[in-house]
């Protein structure tokens, strides 16, 4: 019949075309609504569904020529009817969000004649999102509140209410990760043509191809930039930004794939999609996907990712990201500046499952349960996306690439609309479960008996202590630390010079009430550089003692003393074992959790596995360090033996590898003989006492319950204002 389309025909029967045009087969729209969704539940797999389909037609005595026969035609009308299923999402999605927005109430909102031409002109003006983001939807509409894609994606994390003054350190946490088994094999899929899709999370290509283009500009001519701190030569700092020196985070790359890019996770020649990478929010609600093409994990689609993110948000909008490689994102951001518009707004974490892999003083300062604004967020988010996604990987291997992005979207738009109904229990449970765990911590801080404040000043210093350069052990170690010896000399010299030239000055004052308030001017001052002067004759007399074995010395022996090959040696020794301590110290903090003897829950047992794996890598490390130590010591008593004036000198023995890892006070590695490496004469509290390092536990503990709760009753209160305003936009107000 000319005067009506056979597609529309048919599907005024409740039947779907398989084809806009001449279609061959038509499906009851019943059979595609329940495939659509137990696809959705389970694996999309056309072959097994259509063969299954014909398998049961010929049980009914139908005559079907083949599986194959079927499978093109409903595999082909399942998509557009997935097509049409996602469009009609989007326009209920957009006919709500512009009552909401138009502020009528919703007696006077014209009810919609639905005709054909309404739904276009409707669908033209309000578009959902392009297949690949636009500025219009991805853009905040002000600066007080984050665009309408954020909004969507989660109301929780981006309402439009969020004041900018918050008492929550960040405005929103993130986390980023990636996964490389979501692949698609090179050819798969045939020509594959571009579906009209109106929604998805994915990033375009061109995005990617910017960030790819910036963050090569950025490195271009700069280098790796890594010392190499193992040598006993180097010299270990902090760089700019940081605060943590750069061997901490040279060992911290070494010890995680995701921070080699060169290393191939996906072969190139296999595969033509190696991956995805995710930015997801706290609630786990997916906001943005890339697609991966490279075999390794280039941190230019992380930096997509980002760019992404801060460009749907106002300009004052804090977050924070927890990555499992977050401190070498932050070096590289820092470094060669590849986000330098937001990376102030920026505070990073390692996810925490992750952390356990990193080194200790990498964990003080990136662990979220660690640090300050985190609450109890785990940043392990996308490996549960990531898990929701694995009942795809079979099929998605050898699909096409804009079909695979079309599962994936549909895939994960699912999780984000089952997602929405458990989102007040999601925040009930988190609630209750953290008011438990504060009552418990506020339990334990009372019968620790340690004010908090103490608590929190042991935790500064133990940080500024196991974050501290490594010392250096050069082989002109002697000649440097006897120039700063002569340093302090000479400013302990012009110390008392001034003190006398003070003195003199305060009793040339005349003896009336004008010159009284200098006077006590000048006393303070005198009180000052008095105090300045003994704490550099503490200085002194300990680095003489170190250097001579003497209580003092004069500037001239202490010249000599520059070129001094046994000198050089026993500071090359005593810098070595400084490593050697700060190294078992970090082990013995790490080791503690594998120590506990209570019952682990399953997610504790995943932790302990990783701390062992953890210290089990790094043990050979130490081990290096030990046999450096040794052969040394070898050859200070080969020059002791060798040179008259120093055999009555004490020099220090080797130690033993296979008790290094111990913590005994008879063990080799504490004892100072022949070093005088006086570090302390009473240990901190953070180390030595254990009731001070279970309060340091508790208090994070404590603090984190306090910010997470904070974070959790605003996102109620977002909850309630949301609910509100979307039943008053449907009319149900």
């Amino acid at each position: 019949c000319e005067c009506q389309p056979l597609a529309l025909a048919l599907m005024s029967a409740g039947m779907f075309p398989s084809s806009p045009i001449r279609p061959r087969f038509a499906f009851d729209l019943n059979h595609l609504l329940w495939a659509s969704t137990v696809f959705l539940y389970g694996v999309p797999n056309v072959s097994a569904w259509s063969g299954a389909l014909t398998a049961y037609l010929t049980q009914k005595g139908f005559n079907v020529p083949s599986e194959d026969a079927l499978r093109r035609p409903f595999g082909t009308a399942l998509v557009y009817f997935q097509q049409v299923q996602q469009r009609a999402a989007g326009l209920t999605h957009n006919i709500i969000q512009e009552a909401r927005l138009s502020g009528a109430v919703p007696s006077s909102v014209p009810a919609p004649d639905w005709t054909t031409e309404w739904v276009e002109r409707f669908s033209q003006k309000h578009r959902a999102t392009s297949y690949f983001p636009s500025s219009q939807d991805h853009c905040p509409v002000n600066d007080d509140v984050p665009s309408p894609y954020l909004q969507s994606q989660c109301f929780l994390c981006h309402p439009a209410d969020r004041a900018k003054a918050s008492k929550n350190l960040f405005h929103g946490i993130y986390c980023l990760d990636a996964c490389f088994q979501q692949v698609r094999l090179r050819g798969a899929g045939g020509s594959d043509p571009e579906l009209n899709i109106s929604w998805t999370c994915f990033l375009s290509p061109e995005d990617i191809a910017k960030a790819k283009l910036h963050v090569e500009r950025r490195r271009k001519g700069k280098g790796s930039g890594l010392s190499n701190v193992d040598s006993l030569e180097a010299k270990d700092i902090v760089e700019p930004g940081l605060k943590i020196p750069i061997s901490v985070l040279n060992e911290c790359e070494k010890s995680f794939k995701a921070a080699d890019e060169n290393r191939q996770k996906g072969s190139a020649a296999s595969f033509a999609d190696t991956g995805l990478m995710a930015l997801i929010c706290m609630h786990d609600r997916v906001l943005y996907l890339a697609n991966v093409t490279s075999p390794g994990e280039k941190q230019y689609y992380a930096v997509a990712l980002l760019m992404a993110l801060f460009r749907g948000l106002p300009s004052w909008w804090k977050a924070g990201i927890l990555y499992d490689i977050g401190c070498q994102l932050h070096r590289s951001t820092l470094k060669f500046r590849l986000m330098p518009k937001f990376s102030n707004r920026i505070e990073w974490g390692v996810s925490v499952f992750h952390a356990f892999g990193h080194q200790w003083p990498c964990q003080c300062i990136y662990h979220p349960l660690k640090r300050e604004g985190f609450g109890f967020s785990d940043g392990e988010g996308c490996e549960r996306c990531w898990g929701a996604l694995k009942k795809l990987i079979p099929i998605l291997r050898v699909s096409g690439h804009n079909r695979r992005l079309f599962y994936l979207d549909l895939q994960v738009s699912h999780m984000s609309e089952t997602g929405l109904g458990s989102l007040g229990h999601w925040l009930y449970r988190r609630i209750t479960r953290t008011a438990v765990r504060l009552q418990d911590a506020k339990h334990s801080l009372a019968q620790i008996g340690i004010p908090i404040e103490d608590l929190r000043n042991a935790w500064k210093e133990q940080v500024a202590a196991q974050s501290k350069p490594l010392p250096i052990a050069s082989k002109n170690l002697a000649s440097a630390f006897v120039t700063n010896l002569l340093s302090m000399i000479e400013a302990q010299s012009n110390t008392q010079a001034a003190i006398q030239k003070l003195l003199k000055d305060m009793a040339a004052l005349p003896d009336n009430s004008e010159s009284a308030e200098q006077r006590v001017d000048m006393t303070i001052q005198q009180s000052d550089l008095e105090a300045s002067s003994q704490r550099l004759s503490a200085r002194i007399a300990k680095a003489v003692k170190q250097l001579m074995e003497k209580d003092s010395a004069s500037a001239g022996v202490l010249e000599k003393a520059k070129g001094d090959k046994f000198l050089a040696l026993k500071l090359r020794i005593r810098a070595l074992k400084h490593r050697i301590r700060a190294r078992i110290r970090e082990r013995r903090f790490e080791s503690e959790r594998l120590e506990r003897a209570y019952f682990r829950a399953t997610l504790d047992h995943k932790a302990h596995a990783q701390t062992a794996d953890a210290l089990k890598r790094r043990a050979p490390a130490i081990k290096r360090l030990v046999s450096q130590y040794n052969t040394l010591c070898g050859d200070l008593k080969k020059l002791q033996s060798q040179s008259p004036s120093h055999r009555d000198k004490t020099i220090p023995k080797p130690l033993e590898v296979s008790s290094i890892f111990g913590l005994g006070d008879a063990d080799d590695v504490w004892e100072d003989a022949g070093l005088d490496l006086d570090e302390e004469e009473h240990p901190p509290a953070w180390l030595a006492d254990e009731a001070t390092r279970n309060g340091i536990k508790a208090m994070h503990i404590h603090d984190r319950a306090i910010e997470d709760i904070s974070y959790l009753k605003d996102q109620l209160q977002s909850l309630v204002a949301w609910l509100k305003g979307e039943w008053g936009a449907i009319g149900l107000a």
